[in-house]
């Protein structure tokens, strides 16, 4: 990971990781694989290079977001409380 959408005031940039924390995301094929689907679905046939991979609108899906999208697909599908930060630990 080399950069992340951090909050700025009232919008968000792309920045480098706080305090020099960039490192290798392992993504497992079947993940590979659903992103891939999800960019054949819902991005243009030539997305631009900034463009967003998950958006509300036209811009990034902020924090608040996607934790609220998280939390109700955690619930409905029966899971036990995680946030999606905590995987990073593993």
């Amino acid at each position: 990971m080399s950069r992340q959408l951090q909050r700025d005031g009232s919008t968000f940039v792309a920045r480098l990781p706080k305090y020099g924390s960039g490192r290798v995301v392992h993504r497992p094929d079947e993940l590979v694989e659903m992103l891939r689907l999800h960019i054949e679905r819902f991005l243009p046939e030539e997305p631009p290079p900034d463009a967003w991979l998950f958006t509300v609108g036209d811009g990034p899906m902020y924090d608040n977001d996607i934790d609220w999208r998280w939390r109700a697909t955690r619930t409905s599908a029966g899971l036990p409380k995680v946030r999606l930060h905590d995987p990073r630990r593993f």
